[in-house]
Parts: structure tokens; C-alpha cells; sequence
């Protein structure tokens, strides 16, 4: 009888156990890629540009600034620029840039709706392929600001 609290501590602690293992299991994370485009540069979404870089450094300096989503990276110049945004949502903005590198990063993932202007009157973000407003019925408009009006003959 003396022995049933400590089945139920050691109970108690490999269910501890097999749920911080499953929490930080592999399968728990989304799995991100990143690329790399050699001779390539994100243009207009730059916000901040350091010099005298070397491309680990960018990389470290773009996981560690929750703004930064990508990077582009001169290698002749050692600069580094941070961008807001990701040439898979921008794929316009992606040019030939020569002796550059661009690279997307892994440590979190884009949303486009979050920098994009708000949806109005309840409707909501659809960031891919073209970022754009759903609007509820009764509105419409780029940003679901206009009230539709119509009128139906009977």
C-alpha cells in the first residue's frame, strides 16, 4: 500500500515527460524552406541596410529582427539589407542585381495581410497569391470600403 503514491509520482512524470517531448517533437513545427537567388536583389522593401557584413552576420542580424524577412546581401561591398518583405509575395519586386545574393528566412514566416493596409467593415486578408480583401456581403472595393447599392425591379 506504501507504494502506490510513488507509482503515481513516476506515472505522473513520464506523462510530464512524453508531453514535452511530443511539444517539441519535429512534427509540432511547420516546416519552413528558405532560397536563395545568386545575382538577385528584393527591391523597394528594404528597411534597413548595414555595411561592413559578412553574409553569417546579415543572416544573424535579419533572425534577430522581428521585422526581417529576407535579405539581400552585396558581396563586393559587404552590405547588408533587411527587407520587410519576401520575393514569394512580391515576385515583381525580385531584379537582376549583380554580385548579390538574396536569401528568404527560415525563423518565420511572411504575411503580407500584416503590413498591407486593413480590410474595412469586417472583411478579411487573403495574402496569397495576390494579397487582397474578402469582403462580406454588401460591401466591396479594394478594401471592402465601398457599400454596394443596388436596386432590383420587380
Amino acid at each position: 500500500m506504501e507504494r502506490l503514491p510513488g507509482i503515481r509520482l513516476l506515472c505522473v512524470r513520464n506523462i510530464i515527460i512524453i508531453i514535452i517531448l511530443k511539444k517539441h517533437s519535429v512534427d509540432s513545427y511547420a516546416c519552413h524552406s528558405n532560397f536563395s537567388v545568386f545575382d538577385h536583389a528584393l527591391t523597394g522593401h528594404v528597411f534597413k541596410m548595414v555595411t561592413k557584413h559578412n553574409f553569417a552576420r546579415c543572416i544573424f542580424s535579419c533572425e534577430l529582427d522581428p521585422q526581417c524577412y529576407s535579405i539581400n546581401f552585396q558581396s563586393q561591398n559587404n552590405v547588408c539589407e533587411l527587407n520587410l518583405g519576401t520575393a514569394e509575395a512580391f515576385q515583381a519586386d525580385l531584379k537582376q542585381r549583380k554580385e548579390s545574393v538574396y536569401i528568404t528566412m527560415v525563423v518565420r514566416q511572411f504575411n503580407p495581410c500584416v503590413i498591407a493596409e486593413s480590410c474595412k467593415n469586417g472583411g478579411s486578408c487573403k495574402p496569397y497569391p495576390v494579397t487582397r480583401c474578402i469582403c462580406p456581403e454588401g460591401f466591396s472595393g479594394k478594401l471592402c470600403e465601398g457599400v454596394l447599392r443596388c436596386c432590383f425591379k420587380v
